[in-house]
């Protein structure tokens, strides 16, 4: 039996990396486009429940700031965050008000918007967010992924403990 013509490469039926990486950018775009919307505002939950959803927020920016190779604007407003150039919004539960952004450096000028790049949140930066009328500071850091809270407005300093 004469193999010329034939192919003696094998087939064994798996997929290549790039492969498996392609579907895995089309799964999170995806994800990106059918979960614009994250309602949290369900019952209770207090600062646990907002610390989970200001993290999912967060993770959700980086990445649609990795996929698009793009920055992520997240706008604070008084009961919810929207996202510039995500097109997303988190609802905070009823019982969450957002205050101010306390960002590091000389005199920590305030504001009402983060900046998300591929690599994540550009400065850190403390959130005060009221909820059932304790005001909560929440420790956002471009380093560590982690969200640090502490009871009343405490300041950088308060979360190096």
């Amino acid at each position: 039996m004469s193999t010329a013509g034939r192919s003696t490469r094998h087939h064994n039926g798996g997929f290549t990396l790039f492969e498996l990486l392609v579907v895995i950018a089309i799964l999170a775009v995806v994800a990106g486009l059918v979960v614009p919307q994250i309602d949290m505002s369900g019952d209770g939950g207090g600062i646990e429940s907002v610390v989970r959803s200001v993290r999912g927020a967060l993770d959700q920016g980086r990445t649609h700031a990795k996929l698009t190779r793009s920055d992520v604007i997240m706008e604070f407003r008084l009961e919810s965050v929207r996202f510039t150039g995500g097109e997303g919004e988190l609802v905070f539960p009823e019982s969450a008000r957002f205050r101010e952004i306390v960002f590091a450096g000389e005199g920590d000028r305030t504001g009402k918007e983060l900046l998300i790049d591929r690599r994540g949140i550009t400065s850190a930066a403390i959130l005060r967010i009221e909820v059932d009328e304790k005001l909560y500071s929440l420790f956002v850091s471009p380093v560590i992924r982690e969200l640090e809270y502490r009871e009343g407005a405490v300041h950088f300093t308060d979360f190096a403990e």
